[in-house]
């Protein structure tokens, strides 16, 4: 059984993360929680690249933690980091495009893949090298799916 504190967590450290962003940002509080949400998941998911690609050698004690921590990323509420006019058609500092807040349902079920997909994946993180490409691939697919839809290439 994994201990129930992971999520709060998890949140603990966004929150730490933002803090200091916030302050020193122009964009609402809602942008900058969830471009650090978005930051942690890139910084466990660029370790997890770097080992499945070889670059870094394979740890199966980090990788691991590594999973384990975007599935709590994944468990995060996100309830209230997407409110109207927090597009990049609306601000400038962010990727998130309109299309976004017109399928917030497509959204949500997105994010229950992602979940899916991490919990997939953190089974098999640890149990070696072979074992976690065969479901990193996946995991980074359901990433790149949301984002291709909904995320701008780059900022307006």
């Amino acid at each position: 059984m994994k201990p129930p504190f992971r999520p709060l967590a998890a949140a603990l450290l966004a929150t730490l993360i933002a803090g200091p962003a916030l302050a020193a940002s122009h964009l609402p509080e809602p942008v900058v929680t969830r471009q650090s949400l978005m930051r942690l998941f890139t910084h466990n998911l660029a370790l997890l690249g770097g080992m499945a690609q070889g670059k870094i050698e394979y740890d199966a004690e980090l990788a691991q933690k590594a999973a384990d921590s975007i599935v709590a990323l994944t468990g995060v509420d996100q309830s209230r980091m997407w409110p109207a006019g927090t597009d990049n058609f609306e601000i400038e500092g962010t990727r998130a495009l309109p299309e976004l807040w017109d399928n917030l349902p497509d959204l949500v079920e997105r994010n229950m893949k992602l979940q899916e997909a991490a919990v997939t994946f953190a089974q098999s993180a640890g149990s070696g090298l072979e074992a976690m490409r065969g479901s990193f691939g996946p995991l980074v697919g359901v990433c790149g799916a949301c984002h291709k839809r909904y995320r701008s290439s780059q900022e307006q």
